[in-house]
């Protein structure tokens, strides 16, 4: 059984994740640097246009892993001190397991 703590956990790498990677406009408000900000796009641009890529999340509740396999797979595996979470989407399909 999936416990609370590890979907919590577990959701709060994936969605980090992915608000790092999501696509970002080129026409919004950026306070501060614009070229810092154009090299960033660019540089999730290039990551995005590979058949696929690893993030390594580390924190001070554990640690995981996202493999990406755009444009809508992943494998996500982490690990603390209590549990451990497992998740894999292959298109539509989304598999989870725990172990506390």
């Amino acid at each position: 059984m999936l416990t609370r703590h590890a979907w919590l956990y577990g959701s709060a790498t994936i969605a980090a994740v992915c608000l790092l990677a999501a696509g970002v406009r080129a026409d919004v408000t950026v306070i501060g640097d614009r070229s810092a900000y154009e090299q960033l796009l660019a540089a999730f641009k290039n990551l995005f246009s590979l058949p696929g890529f690893r993030a390594k999340i580390t924190s001070a509740q554990g640690q995981g892993l996202v493999e990406f396999a755009p444009p809508d797979s992943y494998h996500l595996t982490s690990q603390a001190q209590n549990y451990n979470f497992e998740q894999i989407k292959v298109g539509g399909t989304v598999a989870t397991q725990s172990s506390p």
